[in-house]
């Protein structure tokens, strides 16, 4: 069970294939930075899993399922030293800062400029940063799940980075005495259990 979740709710109980994070290393770039991207996946029986990592640099957004506007052929055709939109197979994957901030405040004003007035207001600031989304499929051979990340990439060179949050312990309980927990394995997947930061 995850702490902080209604005991009622379908979520809150680790009982079929998930995944509950996805992580990058620096969840900003600047010009010259790669971000390293894991997922911390969930299968009760502990089969294995395939992933299949992409990036995109304009998506329809949540309410269309992050469809990606981009093909690897539009982005063909801008003759622009960008990275092909899939970016492996591996459980891990790396996405690079495509270029230079020049190239990236181009790239997100020329969207912006394909889209209608009202749409706009919710885009950023070009001259500041762009979103782009990373999204990752991971399937146990029974089922294809989607995860999306996005990443800002900056422009603005005095824009403070995010920073991601350290945790400094984790433990669980079963209904015992908390105990440390340094990997997933030490977890029983038919138990339930408390987790604490």
């Amino acid at each position: 069970q995850l702490a902080g979740c209604d005991n009622d709710h379908p979520y809150s109980k680790l009982d079929r294939f998930r995944i509950l994070a996805v992580r990058a290393d620096l969840p900003d770039l600047r010009e010259g930075q790669t971000a390293t991207l894991d997922a911390l996946t969930y299968t009760p029986d502990a089969a294995s899993v395939t992933h299949r990592w992409s990036w995109c640099p304009w998506t329809l957004g949540s309410n269309d399922g992050f469809t990606c506007v981009v093909t690897q052929a539009d982005l063909d055709t801008l003759g622009l030293p960008l990275p092909p939109l899939d970016l492996g197979t591996e459980p891990t994957a790396h996405f690079a800062y495509p270029g230079s901030a020049a190239l990236v405040q181009g790239l997100c004003e020329s969207f912006l400029s394909g889209l209608p007035p009202a749409s706009r207001k919710n885009f950023p600031d070009c001259a500041v940063v762009m979103p782009v989304t990373i999204q990752l499929t991971v399937s146990d051979g029974e089922t294809d799940l989607v995860a999306v990340k996005e990443i800002d990439l900056l422009v603005d060179p005095g824009r403070p980075p995010n920073q991601n949050p350290t945790l400094v312990d984790l433990s669980a309980s079963n209904g015992g005495a908390a105990f440390a927990v340094e990997d997933a394995s030490a977890l029983v997947p038919t138990e339930d259990y408390t987790l604490e930061v």
